[in-house]
């Protein structure tokens, strides 16, 4: 599976865990990564269900920070729960 590939599973599978019909088609980018690493520590706000997640150590999330985080068995995880 490429990096591409990851994120966007990533970024869906977030989707689908929260009950959003939405699917993410467009280019994994640098600015993709780092707004979909917003979104995860603005869920952390609001639940425990990601606090697993560790921090980027430069602050902002990357495409590696991704694959990193969120392998196969993660993502099923995630789509697998309710928000």
């Amino acid at each position: 599976m490429t990096d591409d590939t990851s994120v966007k599973s990533a970024i869906n599978a977030f989707y689908k865990g929260a009950g959003l019909n939405l699917t993410f088609k467009g280019d994994v980018n640098d600015r993709v990564a780092e707004v979909f690493g917003e979104m995860i520590f603005a869920t952390q706000k609001c639940t425990t269900a990601l606090n697993w997640v560790p921090r980027p150590s430069g602050g902002k999330a990357t495409i590696s920070w991704i694959v990193k985080n969120f392998s196969q068995s993660v993502l099923r995880q995630i789509e697998s729960k309710q928000s």
